[in-house]
């Protein structure tokens, strides 16, 4: 059980969620009307998403919020096995301009 690849997996995905530690909030907070840095990190997932579809924040700025985090704790606990920020950069890129044309996922560009 220790070096099984499929915990391994998980726990690095469970990880990550972690590290960008994004607690449930009350919903109240979500009527707001500024969105700061330091105040994503303690929005729930459904507070971001309809802040995204609000277009209040972008893709790009969650995934620099959710780096800063791992940046920032991750040396201490040591949980994101693999950083491939490149492709979150273009991935979030992407989500971007899908919402951009009113869609909620990005085109693939490998077909």
């Amino acid at each position: 059980m220790g070096n099984d690849p499929n915990r391994r997996v998980f726990l690095a995905g469970a990880a990550a969620v972690a590290a960008a530690a994004v607690p449930l909030v009350s919903t109240s907070r979500a009527q707001t009307t500024t969105v700061g840095e330091a105040d994503l990190a303690y929005r729930s997932a459904s507070e971001l998403a309809a802040l995204l579809a609000q277009k209040k924040v972008s893709s790009v700025e969650l995934l620099e919020q959710s780096i800063k985090r791992i940046e920032t704790f991750d040396p201490r606990i040591n949980v994101v096995v693999v950083r491939d920020f490149d492709r979150a950069h273009d991935a979030a890129k992407a989500a971007d301009k899908a919402l951009g044309r009113g869609e909620r996922q990005p085109h693939s560009d490998d077909g």
